[in-house]
């Protein structure tokens, strides 16, 4: 199995950082959370709401097949 996951070294902590994660989880995982990034604008994730359905199924709904 490939993992293409883009990665960057990060100058601040010099560690190798995924991108394919908010900048938020990252900073969690690496001990900046205080920190300005500088890889602020590189990360490509997605921040998801507690709540929101992750489906694209309507909110307290299941989900059916077709």
């Amino acid at each position: 199995m490939k993992y293409d996951t883009p990665l960057e070294i990060c100058p601040k902590c010099n560690e190798l950082v995924a991108l394919d994660q908010t900048q938020k989880e990252c900073a969690n995982e690496h001990g900046c959370k205080h920190a300005r990034c500088p890889l602020d604008g590189a990360f490509s994730g997605h921040t998801f709401h507690e709540g929101a359905p992750a489906s694209g199924a309507p909110a307290g709904k299941p989900r059916t097949r077709d």
